[in-house]
């Protein structure tokens, strides 16, 4: 069942290049539609150098998907943030900007506490369920230490499929970027 908090592992065969190889973590899923961000596509651009005002903290941003690629976007681990919206324990995305600025500059962050996105992954009524029922997508659960870990994300699209022990999809693992070259 699509629920927030889990990640859509993109099927090789999805011939979409946004996707290619992702892993995106559903923020919200309801019956007006789905968003989430991709959580394995490091860009060559720092928080830092998007933004003033931040002192201490820096990090890459990550692009989180097509829709609205020059907004940013939040996920982090302060429950207190004023607006913030669960995704699962300890999880959320959004909220007050200016109090995470003051969290970021006032505190001692790392990466594991907040990670920062550029654009969304967004599906209309019913457009993920469909692209479910196409196999489009593989569906799997996925740890807070997971998402934040910013060490393991080159690996994450094998691990997840791997994690589902589906002999369906194992063989995604060593399919080649375009099979119908193979």
């Amino acid at each position: 069942m699509i629920q927030k908090g889990n990640v859509l592992v993109a099927s090789p065969f999805l011939n979409d290049p946004y996707f290619a190889k992702t892993v995106v973590l559903l923020a919200e899923h309801n019956s007006e539609g789905s968003l989430g961000f991709i959580l394995n596509k490091k860009l060559e651009v720092s928080i830092q150098e998007a933004i003033s005002g931040l002192v201490f903290f820096d990090a890459p941003i990550y692009y989180g998907g097509p829709v609205e690629e020059n907004a940013l976007f939040y996920i982090h681990t302060y429950p207190q943030v004023k607006g913030a919206m669960e995704i699962m324990p300890n999880l959320y995305w959004g909220g007050d900007f200016e109090e995470i600025k003051n969290l970021l500059n006032t505190t001692l962050p790392d990466s594991s506490t907040i990670r920062f996105f550029a654009g969304y992954s967004g599906w209309g009524r019913g457009q993920l369920q469909n692209e479910m029922n196409s196999e489009s997508w593989l569906l799997q659960k996925i740890s807070l230490k997971e998402v934040m870990n910013e060490e393991n994300l080159s690996k994450l699209w094998q691990k997840n499929i791997l994690r589902s022990k589906d002999e369906r999809y194992i063989y995604w693992v060593n399919m080649p970027p375009d099979p119908s070259l193979n």
